[in-house]
């Protein structure tokens, strides 16, 4: 393992011996990482992608050099239909660990087998054709190509979403029955899918294989053996399986201009989104992490209202509280209700209870604050980047690196927005406080330049 802050070699060490850095909290985050893709590899292999692709981004979402679970993400996403989200996970993946690394077989099928690439694009191409004649009105067209898109890639699930939501509009509801049974024996939680067959059958219970929970190799369900074995030899570093078959959109040509350039990926997935946004909900990336924060925050602000008029009975349960979601993995939750207790009127055996609580808890939540954080800094997404380094300074100390380091990244932003006066204000603690010396340099400058 290596120190994420200066890069040492690590053993066995609790704290960085060249840095001096804690790494418990860095420590937790990469275990609690590899519970949440040990349960996608459980869904993956019960064909349950959706749940699979839920954990794997929350995996990452501790560890964003979790390469095992970026390559399993990929594949999942490769059955699904979306290959530029799956080609941008197995890039970020040799970006990170270029030797011994399954992605590098992924991404090399698509260069061979450029015929199969070809019909990829041109399903994909007739797909966006299907969008923009429904955003016409011109259902008559759009079934027409996705027909054809579903013939060139069978397994295309926003594809058969959209064609049985074509035949719902239209009444065929047999027809988008047997389409939307197609896509949950591929994903058998898909949401759009399952929605489309609670709303044709509100009183009838969802569609599940028998035996699908006994035994799930026994079931139609079961994932298809390409993820299954690949992802099997992704965990244990067997030798390299190629897969046979994937899905998506780009041909051999282009893919070689992607691993130069993974942004384009993201460029492409992003108009995909807008487009189809309005009619069939694509998937966002990266929502379920936003969400759990935002969320977070709504309730900081409830939490802030009520917190005077809550009896004494009411707050010690609240650190109670707090405790269960630390325990069940959620130490941001339990952080923000720690730091906004009122704790007047607490016994001493209480305020001890307290302290320990907070000792225990908010380093960690710092971290996945700042984690969070930047990891919305470079979708782009700075209001909720801002939210969340905001969160983790409440959660640190005067002192510790993290805070200085959401310092930072706050006066980064500031200066994007064009808040001279913030972003003065934050690089005046980092010059004076963070213990990088090239980041307490980088501050200087620009105080120097301000003040030039």
């Amino acid at each position: 393992m290596k120190c994420p802050n200066c890069g040492a070699k690590i053993n066995k060490e609790s704290v960085c011996p060249d840095c001096g850095i804690n790494l418990a909290p860095y420590i937790r985050a990469r275990a609690i990482s590899a519970r949440f893709y040990n349960r996608a590899l459980e869904m993956a292999h019960d064909s349950d992608l959706s749940g699979a692709i839920s954990e794997l981004k929350k995996s990452i979402a501790f560890n964003k050099n979790n390469i095992n679970a970026r390559n399993l993400l990929g594949l999942v996403y490769s059955e699904t239909g979306d290959i530029a989200s799956a080609l941008k996970q197995w890039v970020l993946s040799i970006n990170i660990q270029q030797e011994k690394n399954l992605a590098a077989d992924f991404l090399a099928s698509y260069e061979k087998d450029t015929r199969r690439a070809e019909q990829l694009e041109q399903s994909i191409k007739l797909y966006n054709e299907a969008l923009s004649d429904i955003r016409d009105r011109n259902d008559d067209m759009a079934i027409i190509s996705l027909k054809k898109a579903l013939n060139l890639n069978p397994r295309f699930i926003e594809a058969n979403n959209m064609l049985a939501l074509c035949y719902l509009m239209r009444g065929k509801n047999s027809q988008a029955v047997d389409l939307i049974n197609t896509v949950l024996k591929q994903d058998i939680n898909n949401d759009k899918a399952l929605r489309y067959y609670r709303g044709l059958y509100p009183d009838k219970s969802r569609p599940v294989p028998k035996g699908y929970r006994s035994d799930p190799r026994n079931s139609a369900y079961y994932m298809p053996q390409t993820v299954a074995r690949n992802s099997r030899a992704n965990s244990k570093r067997t030798q390299p399986v190629i897969p046979m078959f994937f899905f998506g959109f780009i041909s051999a040509a282009i893919i070689v201009s992607l691993l130069a350039i993974p942004q384009i990926i993201e460029k492409k997935q992003n108009e995909l989104d807008m487009q189809a946004a309005k009619y069939n909900e694509l998937k966002q990336s990266f929502d379920e992490l936003s969400t759990k924060y935002n969320e977070s925050s709504a309730s900081l602000s409830q939490e802030q209202k009520t917190q005077s008029k809550m009896s004494l009975q009411d707050r010690v349960k609240q650190i109670n509280t707090a405790e269960t979601l630390y325990n069940s993995d959620n130490a941001t939750e339990a952080a923000m209700i720690l730091v906004n207790i009122d704790t007047t009127d607490f016994s001493p055996e209480i305020m001890e209870q307290y302290a320990k609580q907070k000792q225990l808890i908010l380093p960690l939540a710092a971290e996945q604050f700042y984690t969070g954080g930047r990891q919305q800094v470079e979708n782009n997404d700075i209001e909720t980047a801002k939210t969340l380094f905001n969160q983790c300074l409440k959660c640190c100390q005067e002192g510790d690196e993290i805070r200085y380091s959401a310092l930072y990244q706050l006066g980064k932003i500031a200066i994007t927005e064009n808040d001279e006066q913030t972003a003065a204000e934050c690089f005046q603690q980092v010059a004076e406080n963070h213990p990088v010396q090239s980041v307490k340099n980088e501050a200087k400058r620009y105080l120097e330049g301000k003040n030039a």
